[in-house]
């Protein structure tokens, strides 16, 4: 780890605590009053490749995957005769075959035959010097030609059906959430071929941790997307990359991940692969390497730094005074800063409530609860339906697609999708799947509600589970948001009343979110005087809960709103499989810490100028360059928040603006 730090050093994104910087443009603060309770509901907007034998070849992915590099250690080269390499299992290629469902047959076809004995992916090779002599390669060039890989396994047991060498069924156990296989068990450690990741057979030491924690620097790019293209140049399966929050697509972040026995020297090449793709490179840097003995998981942060810069800041020595310019050196202009100043310093004392923000509802038209919401119920139906429908703000190609898939059930264009519809292209491929049995082969049509009950149920399971239960979290979101209006207007945001529920802050600090539930306690009249507005929590409503306020904002008002979305917490209990909530608490209020802020002037011609350096800057030396004469004003303001805070709902405070779409559709 060490070594691979120092040779990711000139590309590797600064350390854990160096912050992303974004850039919002936006007007000036104006000054602050108590927070209200305001709108707690979001408004309406919103190839076959790497498949082991003992797995679904029609799980496989389709024509964007591509072969990850092999690990700089190993050989370039597979031949078409078995060979033993030093660090990977006997394996062959065969000839090319261009066509995908070809491919899949004989995938399917190794698997059926021999089980776990013999593993296949899908590799991406040009011709070597030999006759039989293929070169792997990350490029899906002109002259690249896919080939099918078989890999001896040498713990797979006996073949299809067959037992293990102690006369017992086995179990296909390779990596967490392992399928049951065919044929016995995966290899013994020191003989393991990585069942996340085919493309790279090579054996991982046994005194070595499993997984790899790394840095991943983005610009611009959804969090979803970055990981799928990762995953992609890897040849690595959904659940090897796992990460402890999401970060927004729009602005510059850093954020940790941990990859399941995966090196460093892979990632990254596959990031340098991605930087250079031709057509569409992504800005996308990793660094900062660590074994580690367990994953990420959703929760596993302490919390976010922001660089936030407000553009074109108008300064006003007092509301409704005319503005100042930003250039001048008159006591107008400098009583105009200082009373914004003082403006983000009562921000940063008397904090902001804590509501989830609207990027946790999604951007478009049908918001992450609503699918939540369906996936509680079990309308796997509705939530199918309501994850299969193009958006306003969708390229007229993906439109199509979807049209003509809801019409027809025709997957011909989900080659067109984007990377970030992750879902979409899961359900899409899962249920093209079904299409021949329900008629698709005799040149009938399948439309979107022509499946059964268990196709559908299927589709939603074909979800990364990651990503279900972040539709799952979502609803569990709106209800908080609703709780904290309901607790505001009945009680205010200022002080404890008896029946609250809070947990001391100093015992919060680090605690897990199943911790928290044994931490918490019911404010009486004895107490009520010890506790501060900031120790207030309110339930994330789950299964396992026991805990409620005992006042008018308790567990009879949760029933009510439960109630109103069709569910209830019996309803909650019997979720399906891992995706019932059990359910936390969240706090209140919520301040902001270790704020800073600070006032940086630029001409009109620098209006699209970089006004804050992000860690990559750093790192390359970067500085900003002259921005003219100060025409403009703007405020770079920074400052920590904890894990799974929303800066939105801060900036929403410290300007007094709405941040609700219709408001922002009108400017507001």
């Amino acid at each position: 780890a060490e070594a691979a730090k120092a040779a990711a050093a000139p590309e590797a994104a600064a350390d854990a605590g160096a912050g992303a910087a974004a850039d919002v443009k936006g007007g000036g603060a104006t000054g602050p009053t108590e927070s209200q309770a305001a709108e707690s509901a979001p408004a309406k907007a919103g190839d076959d490749g790497c498949t082991p034998s003992g797995a679904d070849a029609g799980d496989a992915p389709a024509k964007e995957t591509e072969a990850g590099s092999e690990s700089n250690s190993q050989s370039n080269v597979a031949r078409n005769a078995p060979a033993e390499a030093e660090s990977f299992s006997r394996h062959v290629v065969l000839p090319p075959i261009s066509d995908k469902a070809t491919r899949q047959k004989v995938h399917q076809g190794i698997r059926e035959h021999f089980g776990s004995i013999l593993l296949t992916d899908t590799v991406l090779a040009e011709k070597g010097e030999g006759e039989d002599e293929w070169k792997i390669t990350t490029r899906d060039s002109s002259t690249a030609q896919r080939l099918v890989r078989v890999v001896h396994n040498p713990g797979g047991g006996s073949g299809a059906g067959g037992d293990d060498r102690n006369g017992k069924r086995g179990r296909d156990n390779g990596g967490r959430g392992g399928r049951r296989g065919r044929g016995g068990k995966r290899a013994k450690l020191e003989h393991a071929v990585d069942n996340r990741s085919l493309q790279q057979h090579v054996e991982w030491p046994a005194d070595r941790p499993n997984y790899c924690k790394f840095l991943l620097y983005k610009e611009n790019l959804d969090m979803q997307e970055a990981l799928f293209l990762l995953r992609r140049h890897l040849q690595a399966s959904q659940d090897s990359l796992e990460v402890a929050g999401t970060k927004d697509k729009r602005g510059v972040t850093v954020q940790q991940v941990s990859a399941y026995r995966i090196t460093p020297e892979r990632l990254l090449d596959a990031a340098e692969a991605i930087r250079s793709k031709k057509g569409r490179p992504a800005k996308m840097h990793v660094g900062n390497f660590e074994y580690v003995a367990e994953g990420l998981r959703l929760g596993d942060h302490g919390g976010n730094r922001f660089t936030v810069v407000f553009r074109d800041v108008e300064l006003r020595p007092e509301d409704g005074q005319e503005p100042v310019r930003p250039g001048d050196h008159s006591d107008e202009a400098r009583a105009a800063k200082e009373a914004i100043s003082s403006k983000v310093v009562a921000w940063e004392a008397g904090g902001f409530l804590n509501y989830f923000g609207m990027q946790r509802f999604g951007t478009t038209d049908i918001g992450t609860h609503e699918i939540g919401t369906a996936i509680l119920r079990g309308d796997d139906q509705r939530a199918v339906d309501l994850l299969v429908q193009a958006r306003d703000s969708d390229h007229d190609m993906v439109k199509q697609a979807v049209e003509l898939f809801r019409s027809t059930g025709n997957t011909d264009n989900v080659h067109c999708l984007p990377n970030d519809l992750v879902a979409l292209r899961a359900i899409m491929r899962r249920l093209a799947r079904y299409s021949p049995e329900l008629g698709l082969s005799n040149g009938e049509p399948v439309k979107l509600d022509g499946y059964g009950a268990s196709h559908y149920a299927s589709a939603i399971a074909a979800i990364p589970f990651n990503l279900r239960t972040l539709y799952v979290n979502a609803f569990q979101s709106l209800l908080f948001n609703e709780l904290v209006s309901e607790r505001v207007a009945r009680y205010g945001a200022s002080k404890v009343v008896v029946g609250d529920l809070v947990v001391p802050q100093e015992a919060r600090a680090g605690a897990s979110a199943k911790a928290l539930v044994d931490l918490v306690q019911v404010v009486t009249a004895e107490d009520v005087d010890q506790w501060s507005i900031e120790d207030v929590v309110l339930p994330l409503v789950g299964s396992q809960l026991t805990k409620y306020p005992e006042h008018e904002v308790g567990r009879e008002f949760c029933d009510k709103l439960l109630g109103k979305h069709g569910l209830s917490i019996e309803a909650l209990r019997s979720a399906k499989g891992k995706l019932a909530p059990p359910g936390s608490y969240r706090v209140m209020l919520i301040k902001p810490r270790a704020v800073e802020h600070e006032w940086v002037f630029y001409g009109t011609e620098h209006d699209n100028a970089d006004l804050a350096l992000t860690d990559v800057d750093r790192l390359e030396g970067v500085s900003l360059d002259s921005l003219g004469p100060p025409e403009r004003a703007a405020l770079r303001l920074t400052f920590t928040l904890a894990s799974s805070s929303y800066a939105t709902m801060g900036f929403r405070e410290l300007m007094k603006a709405p941040t609700h779409r219709a408001a922002l559709r009108r400017g507001g």
